[in-house]
């Protein structure tokens, strides 16, 4: 819970780092992440691209269904390849992969 607060900073290497350090923990334990699922979900707007690359990874690994519009709008238009492959990804585990 508390690092999970510092999704609200607005410090943008606090949320890299913050972001970065629950997607981790989403991968082995995404029940711990899921309630923070809208938060991820409205970062995917951050001007950062690599808060937005580790909302994705996080929304992928607990596989986030009502993401799906997001990252589907994400995988199409945002400006950072890697991002769009990674809303690709995060997309196919939110619907197939679970």
């Amino acid at each position: 819970e508390d690092l999970a607060s510092l999704l609200d900073s607005d410090d943008d290497y606090v949320l890299v780092n913050t972001t970065a350090a629950l997607s981790r923990v989403a991968k082995t334990n995404p029940d711990t992440v899921e309630p923070y699922t809208d938060q991820y979900i409205a970062l995917l707007d951050h001007d950062h691209r690599l808060v937005r690359l580790n909302a994705c990874w996080a929304l992928g690994h607990v596989g986030a269904i009502n993401a799906t519009d997001k990252l589907n709008d994400v995988r199409k238009t945002d400006s950072d390849e890697a991002v769009r492959t990674r809303a690709n990804w995060a997309l196919s585990e939110a619907t197939d992969g679970k």
